[in-house]
């Protein structure tokens, strides 16, 4: 298949048909998915010699080789063709510049400054993009002052900006999670938004360890409000009891009340913390 296709190239290159960076990327593309990196390279070097720019999948190219450096600067050329007033288009450059290393942050910094020192309307998504980075990164003050920022031209965090600081915090700082969940809770309006199961489970496994049995209240009943409370929370709050030995005869009305399908492990605790 291979061979079909670098012959199927020879006849449009030797026809002069190939003048832009489509057919070199169906190529290069071809080769990746056969695992054949060392032959996209070459590919490279034929689409200088004839003038042709690189464009953002060269990019995408050279990060899956591992080739860091080439990637950085196909991405500086992609970078020059590319109009920095143009949200979509900046977006898609700094995801690209995060894919590459944390030397390119500063790349990443540069497209963000480029948009925002022009932009008619601020669009948290592309401040999503240098938030996730800068938390991936453990950079939190340099994360808190482009939340800041943002938020002092007038656009406020959306479900992703504060899942982006929850999924940061829950490493580190409980306290600084729970407040970020309750801000994400109370913005939810019709079901538009609910924590994922990594994230309920992160948060259970800290209060079951702690044994916080106020924390995994609060915890459930902000689940309840988003409308994802089922019983393997409440089986969490059942063993955070029995392990600080503590009875409390009103769960099993509040599992009836929040119509929570019990299973028989649910039963088993009940029996042990409201008997």
């Amino acid at each position: 298949m291979p061979e079909k296709a670098m012959e199927l190239f020879e006849k449009v290159r030797e026809r002069n048909l190939v003048s832009t960076t489509l057919v070199y990327n169906n190529l290069m593309s071809l080769y990746m998915r056969l695992d054949q990196p060392e032959k996209v390279l070459p590919l490279v070097e034929d689409m200088k010699a004839a003038n042709i720019l690189p464009d953002s999948n060269l990019t995408a190219i050279y990060v899956a080789v591992g080739h860091s450096d080439k990637a950085e600067l196909a991405l500086g050329e992609c970078e020059k063709m590319i109009y920095m007033r143009d949200r979509t288009a900046v977006d898609f450059l700094a995801s690209l510049y995060a894919g590459i290393s944390k030397s390119t942050e500063v790349g990443m910094e540069k497209c963000f400054e480029d948009w925002e020192s022009g932009c008619s309307s601020y669009d948290i998504k592309l401040t999503n993009v240098l938030l996730g980075s800068y938390l991936r990164q453990g950079m939190i003050k340099k994360a808190e002052k482009l939340l800041e920022s943002a938020m002092n031209r007038g656009s406020q965090p959306n479900f992703r900006t504060l899942e982006l600081f929850i999924d940061f915090y829950l490493s580190n700082n409980m306290e600084l999670a729970m407040k970020s969940m309750k801000t994400a809770v109370c913005k939810v309006k019709e079901n538009e938004w609910q924590p994922n199961q990594e994230k309920v489970r992160a948060f259970l496994k800290y209060f079951e360890d702690q044994q916080d049995i106020d924390g995994a209240v609060e915890f459930c009943e902000m689940l309840k409000k988003v409308h994802c409370l089922i019983s393997e929370p409440y089986n969490s709050l059942l063993q955070i009891y029995i392990a600080a030995e503590k009875m409390e005869p009103l769960t099993r009305q509040r599992i009836e009340e929040d119509e929570i399908e019990t299973s028989p492990e649910t039963e088993g605790l009940l029996e042990k913390v409201c008997s």
